[in-house]
């Protein structure tokens, strides 16, 4: 049937294996992860599509300076483009199986699915920051 979750999302703190929140998607929805940028401290997203081969699909990165924007792609094959007053980058096809993310102090990473909102930087439990993990389980039966 048509928009009934067919995978779970799951957030993982890669070296516990504890699992930080599972969340239903559906082929299509739109995952955005938000930070700041760790050099340029500037605003930065990525955002991806969930895809029908439970991949993550890689739309667009979106800098709030040209300099942080040039530090991920110094040569984007179809240039820089200005949306909403930020750089963005297009994703050209990048997908990936598994989004990994290390969350350290004060960079504010939130990920964001549908109407849901998980702060991951509020799961601090040393100094180092941790590792998390975002992959993608299908759901039994479809």
């Amino acid at each position: 049937m048509l928009g009934l979750p067919i995978y779970t999302l799951r957030v993982k703190e890669a070296t516990k294996g504890c699992e930080l929140a599972s969340i239903q998607v559906s082929e299509g929805d739109l995952l955005k992860v938000e930070y700041t940028h760790s050099m340029y401290k500037v605003k930065q997203s990525e955002v991806f599509s969930i895809g029908h081969d439970s991949r993550f699909y890689l739309q667009k990165v979106m800098f709030g300076s040209y300099a942080a924007a040039l530090y991920y792609d110094i040569e984007p094959s179809q240039g820089l483009t200005s949306e909403d007053g930020l750089w963005m980058v297009k994703g050209n096809g990048k997908n990936y199986s598994i989004l990994k993310y290390r969350v350290s102090p004060n960079t504010g990473h939130v990920l964001h699915v549908g109407n849901q909102r998980l702060d991951l930087s509020g799961n601090f439990q040393s100094q180092g920051g941790l590792m998390i993990e975002v992959g993608l389980e299908k759901e039994g039966g479809n």
